[in-house]
């Protein structure tokens, strides 16, 4: 069990880095012609897994809430890392993610951290875009579920033909 432990210290160090990095030039303020930095974002969009909508980052890769919020740092963060803001936050065109329910929470090294609907987003380190492994995990004194939308923009028409309204056993 070794080896996948310490691809999730890897992938989770590579992750780190990558959203520390991205915290320092968001709060600096911009200098110069600032074309590269008006052009960063974080964009949350969803897919379709069993007929539920559920939230994806930029790369497809499933985000997570956890039942503690922004209760997770250090090796909690390692394996479950924030979703962290870099640049505006938007919502991929026809995803059917709501807007209005995008927004952030300060997390105490002072990043800011996407949330949906209020709750704090996280990806997994073990996942890989279009894989949810993290779901309904029990880690770091807390539940980890996926984040799901309150709508489905996936939901399948009903196929037509008789119907059992008004009495259909249910």
């Amino acid at each position: 069990m070794r080896p996948p432990l310490l691809l999730l210290l890897l992938v989770a160090a590579l992750a780190a880095g990558c959203g520390s990095s991205s915290s320092s030039s968001s709060s600096s303020p911009e200098t110069g012609t600032g074309a590269a930095a008006a052009t960063t974002s974080t964009v949350v969009g969803s897919r379709d897994v069993k007929g539920q909508a559920v939230l994806v980052d930029s790369s497809g890769n499933t985000l997570y809430t956890f039942a503690r919020g922004v209760d997770c740092t250090g090796t909690c963060a390692t394996a479950w890392p924030p979703l962290l803001a870099q640049g505006d936050l938007s919502v991929k065109k026809g995803s059917g993610v709501d807007d209005k329910l995008l927004g952030t929470v300060k997390r105490e090294d002072g990043d800011l951290q996407v949330t949906y609907d209020d709750k704090p987003l996280y990806l997994f380190a073990q996942d890989e875009p279009g894989k949810s492994l993290g779901a309904g995990t029990h880690a770091f004194g807390g539940a980890w579920d996926v984040a799901r939308m309150s709508t489905n923009p996936f939901k399948r028409e009903k196929t037509k033909g008789p119907s059992c309204e008004p009495d259909c056993g249910y």
